[in-house]
């Protein structure tokens, strides 16, 4: 049992085994609701019997707990750091006792505040060490060392330019210092009066010779174009919301609209930031965490950006999870269906059930599209998330018992952390028969399996965005995450102490399994639900992220990293196309929907769902949406063959070097039609497999086609496997090279492949410090990504940011500057001009033209 410990999947994989060898999933296939779902798992009693389980939800209070002792420990090596000036080194053990510090020992975590709060000031960080200072006089710093603090805020208001609070705070500060004259020692009382003296010069000669300095005004929100929409509260005046029983709800506009509009501008209903952006992003807003961050009140693993999002993530949802995290990290993205419940609230959803529950029985119509309230509007309401498409006819039999699985394992969670306020008594091996009938789980069949048959889903614009949904759930599980092996450590080190401490729990801690009220069961029903709702209607919350891969490189990777899921019910209405009128952005938790494209009035709006026509086969495009989205996609890439695209993917024929299109099922040559033989064929694709997963080496062939693109292969992943090592440039240069000139002889010109070359020569250049040569790499490698994106796609925005880079290093300062105007209205259309790569380029551009000088801008041309 020990190499299961924590992998709740692995169970997952043995109740469903069970199920087969029993023949009871045959039973469960004829359930029709989901709280009948969770009654079964219930009855089978095999998460009960999970003996890892038990010791968990026994011993979750004492895993993450915060230690004065380990709180002192880090905070002494804080001082060391401090007092060898490594103030940045100093702030992290500093956070780290603020993370450990127990609440209700106040000292330890004042002196943590405080002590971070002088380190900051060093590091010119006023306004973070300032609140800082709040905190350390609210968490009870000891009232004799008052003084440092106090002092020490007036300098910092003194280096804002805050001169009226300064002066105040001078005031009190004197006051304060008086009264405690005698507690503070003669020589350091003499001390401190000087200082403030001095503190007291510098405030007067200071607000002689400057004028106070406006606090910076704050940015403006994200707003929508043309106004807000009186229905759709969260999207623009210039959509409707439309419904029809072929196509379900879906989104169209009701004026003209230009590439850059604002369409959406949404908060999801709820989200789950990924454990592994922990402690990098604010548990509750999934901003970038700053400096003077604060932790949980109770845990020593959440982190956050505020004490406004500690106190609003502990009302809605953190005081019930943080006992049990590391058991939710192993649920993966079913954690969502859990946050949902929690953010609606328990007797929101009594009282929203018993609703249900009465219109059921009066049989009484409602008239209104799904999702929409009393007063007619589309708002952020619980109401709109329940009416997602869950598309529980569709799921498979053996993915829905896992589902329901998962699901009883939250409402395990739900009823151990005393979530109910309900005396449950100890485990009861049978669910009491006399149940009360079960929840009806009325399904709004919005899409009637036509073309466009989901709802909304996964917004990220880069690739196949949804490896955050259950259907690859078992894929992720079968390679153990670190959260995952964190807590199967922990647990072992249960198991092994024979669970020797008792769990000092508050007293609202109950049983792991005792017997389900009727009301447990409709929260494990709507638990199932949502779990169901999320394998299509999740969204994945990313950011822009820069990476120098090759050391020493002028050039920056960027990437869609994904840091949280969400549900967004406003941009769940879209409907999919593989080519679609928006791209998604995102600040903090807010999704901006902006349109890529001109829409004519009366058109319908588009988003994709992860397979785009440009990143992927149509073939692969059906399957991926088939499988997951359970439609067969219609949209015009998928219905009309694009002669333009065969390029992208091309080769070049030996006989007539006319083009070979390998897309095809057979692949010939499109002049002098010579097909393709099956061993090149198969090598082929082989080849462009192995390559995605980064593979060194492959297996000789002797035909000699397959030959050929095995030498290209090769040649192009040692290249760049050296060159991103950085052991020797030359030989990685050596080797690209070799593949260079066999992409030019064999492959066309805007073949993919021939473009990653260009691009990885490029690379290699900028190391080697010749500018010239990479510029002509990168503008061939440009070439084909405008051709296969489009000039004013966000593809073509982050090769202009790279190429501005290497043109202002190549002492082509009036290009570059030409480039970055350029790439700034690209990514400014795409995301808007509050993005921080927005802001980014701008303030290169300011320092390019501060380069260039005046005088010469006037004559360039943007």
């Amino acid at each position: 049992m020990a190499a299961n410990v924590g992998n709740w999947q692995q169970n997952l994989d043995d109740f469903l085994n069970h199920s087969l060898n029993s023949g009871c999933l045959e039973s469960f296939g004829c359930l029709k609701t989901v709280r009948e779902r969770i009654k079964f798992i219930f009855n089978q009693n095999l998460i009960q019997n999970v003996e890892w389980l038990k010791v968990y939800l026994d011993n979750c209070d004492l895993i993450h707990t915060k230690s004065s002792e380990k709180a002192a420990k880090c905070k002494n090596n804080g001082n060391i750091h401090f007092k060898k000036r490594n103030y940045g080194n100093a702030i992290e053990f500093y956070t780290e006792s603020v993370l450990l510090s127990p609440v209700n020992n106040g000292n330890d975590l004042a002196l943590a505040y405080g002590n971070r709060s002088a380190a900051l000031y060093h590091l010119c960080k006023y306004e973070e060490c300032l609140t800082d200072i709040e905190r350390a006089v609210e968490s009870g710093f000891p009232e004799e060392s008052l003084y440092k603090l106090y002092t020490r805020r007036i300098q910092c208001r003194l280096q804002l330019n805050d001169f009226q609070h300064a002066g105040y705070e001078l005031e009190s500060t004197l006051t304060f210092i008086n009264s405690q004259k005698d507690k503070i020692e003669s020589k350091k009382f003499e001390s401190v009066m000087k200082e403030i003296e001095g503190l007291q010069k510098t405030l007067h000669n200071k607000s002689e010779s400057l004028t106070e300095t406006k606090k910076t005004a704050q940015l403006k929100e994200h707003v929508v174009s043309y106004g807000t929409n009186d229905i759709l509260t969260q999207a623009s005046n210039c959509i409707d919301m439309r419904y029809t029983k072929e196509q379900g709800r879906y989104l169209t506009t009701n004026r003209e609209i230009e590439v850059g509009d604002t369409l959406i501008v949404e908060k999801p209903f709820s989200s789950v930031l990924l454990p592994d952006h922990y402690k990098t992003h604010c548990h509750h807003c999934y901003h970038k965490l700053p400096l003077n961050l604060v932790g949980c009140i109770q845990c020593s693993v959440v982190r956050y950006c505020s004490s406004k999002c500690q106190e609003e993530s502990w009302k809605l949802y953190h005081s019930v999870e943080c006992p049990y995290l590391d058991l939710l990290h192993s649920v993966g993205i079913a954690h969502l269906s859990l946050r949902t419940v929690l953010t609606a609230g328990l007797q929101f959803l009594t009282d929203f059930i018993k609703e249900r529950k009465d219109d059921e029985s009066k049989k009484t119509a409602n008239s209104r599209l799904p999702g929409l309230n009393e007063r007619g509007k589309y708002e952020r309401s619980y109401d709109t998330v329940y009416y997602l498409m869950t598309h529980d006819n569709d799921i498979l039999t053996e993915d829905m018992y896992q589902y329901s699985g998962t699901a009883a394992l939250l409402l395990i969670i739900l009823v151990h952390s005393g979530w109910f306020n309900t005396n449950v008594t100890q485990i009861a091996t049978h669910i009491d028969s006399t149940l009360q009938a079960d929840l009806q789980s009325v399904e709004i069949d919005d899409k009637g399996g036509t073309i466009y048959a989901n709802e909304g889903k996964d917004a990220d614009i880069a690739n196949d965005s949804k490896d955050n949904s259950l259907t690859n759930q078992k894929k992720q599980n079968n390679s153990i995450s670190t959260n995952e092996k964190s807590m199967e450590s922990n647990i072992d080190g249960l198991l092994t102490n024979g669970k020797t401490e008792a769990c000092q729990s508050s007293s609202n801690k109950t049983s792991f399994c005792g017997v389900l009220t009727n009301e447990m069961l409709d929260i494990g029903g709507l638990l199932l639900r949502h779990i169901e709702q999320l394998v299509c209607n999740a969204h994945a919350i990313t950011e822009v992220q820069c990476t120098d891969t090759i050391n020493d490189s002028m050039i920056l990777d960027t990437s869609q990293v994904r840091i949280a899921t969400a549900i967004y019910p406003t941009a769940s209405l879209m409907n999919h196309s593989c080519d679609p009128t928006i791209i998604s952005s995102f600040h903090g938790d807010t999704l901006i929907v902006k349109s890529v494209k001109k829409v004519l009035e009366g058109e319908e709006i588009y988003n994709c769902y992860g397979p785009h026509h440009k990143r992927m086969v149509r073939k692969r495009r059906q399957e991926v949406l088939e499988n997951q989205y359970f439609f067969h996609c219609k949209c015009p890439p998928c219905c009309e063959e694009r002669a333009g695209d065969i390029k992208f993917n091309a080769a070049i024929c030996n006989s007539c070097t006319g083009i070979i299109d390998t897309t095809s099922e057979l692949p010939q040559c499109l002049d002098c039609g010579q097909t393709e033989d099956t061993a090149s064929k198969e090598i082929r694709q082989q080849i462009e497999g192995l390559l995605h997963q980064g593979v060194t080496s492959l297996l000789q062939h002797s035909n000699t086609q397959a030959f050929k693109y095995t030498r290209l292969v090769m040649f192009l992943h040692q290249g760049v496997t050296s060159l991103l090592q950085h052991s020797n440039t030359q030989e990685a240069l050596k080797f690209l090279l070799l593949c260079y000139k066999l992409c030019c002889k064999h492959l066309h010109e805007y073949n993919v492949i021939r473009a990653s070359v260009d691009d990885s020569l490029a690379r290699g250049y900028t190391v080697q410090g010749d500018h010239i040569k990479a510029v002509h790499h990168l503008q061939d490698s440009i070439k084909v990504t405008e051709a296969m994106y489009g000039s004013d796609s966000i593809e073509v925005g982050h090769e202009l940011q790279k190429l501005a880079d290497i043109l202002f290093n190549a002492q082509r300062a009036e290009e570059a500057l030409r480039v970055l105007h350029r790439a700034i209205y690209i990514f400014t259309a795409h995301y808007g001009e509050f993005h921080d790569t927005v802001k980014e380029l701008i303030e290169m551009k300011d320092c390019l033209i501060d380069f260039i000088g005046a005088e010469k801008i006037k004559d360039i041309v943007l």
